[in-house]
């Protein structure tokens, strides 16, 4: 079981629709960059707070950036089967899909809120941070996320709560 801990900065683009990002620490992109997408750094959040306030000073450079807030992540992610089993009777939970070079952080659908259909589920960070509320709910999808797209997947018991001004 792999537990991921830290500060991570959320920001909020407005080109069209609403689209929300939630970033960490940058692992993989060049020139300096303090930021980049937790679903593309390999789920590394920032460790204190500074550190994503200078990331964030970055990301506001970003155009159609609208808001900027920061939150507490706490993630225990089980990567094989029988991690997945101590989710059991448990809340709070993600579907992780595993894609090439992208970690998509899956939660329910949420009337009037854009999801993935075919698959019965949408993306966390589009359906307002909401996890599943069941682990038979979050196994249910894991199975359709692996049928239909394909795809590796783990799962994750998820905190986020965002922190004061």
């Amino acid at each position: 079981m792999r537990h991921v801990e830290g500060i991570v900065c959320v920001a909020d683009f407005t080109y069209g629709s609403l689209k929300r990002i939630i970033y960490g620490q940058n692992k993989n992109l060049p020139n300096g960059q303090m930021y980049e997408n937790i679903q593309t750094n390999g789920i590394v959040p920032y460790l204190h707070l500074e550190e994503a306030k200078e990331g964030a000073a970055q990301i506001n450079l970003i155009p159609d950036v609208s808001t900027i807030a920061f939150g507490r992540l706490e993630m225990h992610i089980a990567e094989t089967r029988d991690e997945i089993l101590e989710f059991k009777g448990k809340k709070s939970l993600l579907v992780l899909m595993l894609d090439d070079w992208v970690t998509e952080f899956l939660g329910p659908t949420i009337k009037g809120k854009r999801d993935l259909h075919p698959l019965p589920c949408a993306c966390f960070n589009e359906n307002g941070f909401i996890s599943f509320p069941n682990s038979e709910l979050a196994e249910y999808v894991a199975r359709e996320v692996n049928r239909q797209a394909q795809c590796a997947i783990q799962m994750a018991m998820v905190q986020l709560a965002f922190l004061e001004k």
